[in-house]
């Protein structure tokens, strides 16, 4: 990917998934201090409703954003 950007992607109590742009340790610590995520399409996620972060692989990124990147 030439994108040399770094994202993050999160699942929430509602089975949502989401995706940030940042480092995974930015996200952890967010999360862990109760803080609002922005996820990359301008909407807000409580941190207290995630249940899991990981750093997604390129097929899982290229799926979740539709083929654009």
């Amino acid at each position: 990917m030439a994108d040399e950007r770094k994202y993050v992607m999160v699942t929430t109590v509602d089975s949502d998934f989401h995706l940030f742009e940042g480092e995974i340790d930015m996200v952890r610590m967010k999360v862990d201090h109760n803080k609002w995520l922005l996820t990359t399409d301008g909407r807000f996620v409580r941190a207290d409703k995630v249940v899991s972060a990981w750093v997604p692989d390129e097929d899982e990124l290229r799926g979740f954003l539709g083929g654009e990147s």
